[in-house]
């Protein structure tokens, strides 16, 4: 699908904030990043996690997502995930 020249503007902006967010990662949280990364995919919630080896669980999201990843972590969800094992 070709984009017209306001659409590919706008793409090379919010590309351009991610690698900004990369040095600010404030930019990612709360209306932010994750948010307009939710909106264009026609989603609520938008979260970045990670996992290392050892387990450690860290993760940043929108407005929206933040109450559900409390629930996600209070009962263990990260644990149960068998992604990290592989």
């Amino acid at each position: 699908m070709l984009l017209s020249p306001t659409e590919a503007a706008l793409d090379h902006d919010f590309i351009a904030s991610i690698y900004e967010a990369a040095v600010v990662p404030e930019l990612w949280k709360g209306r932010g990043l994750l948010d307009q990364l939710a909106r264009r995919s026609y989603a609520h919630d938008a979260v970045l996690m990670s996992v290392s080896p050892d387990r450690d669980f860290r993760w940043i999201g929108n407005d929206s997502a933040i109450p559900k990843m409390h629930v996600y972590i209070e009962e263990g969800w990260g644990a149960k995930n068998p992604v990290p094992a592989e």
